[in-house]
């Protein structure tokens, strides 16, 4: 029984975590912006 991943569906992962710490830098960036122009908009959540 093969219980390790292809090749395929390793350059997938990796490829899905590349895309999951682009999509967190950019997620920082975008609060960064917003702690520096709307103080309260975390309030509002």
């Amino acid at each position: 029984m093969n219980q390790g991943l292809t090749e395929a569906e390793y350059g997938t992962l990796q490829e899905l975590a590349d895309r999951a710490e682009k999509m967190a830098d950019r997620i920082h960036t975008l609060e960064s912006i917003l702690d520096a122009e709307a103080p309260e908009w975390r309030n509002k959540v």
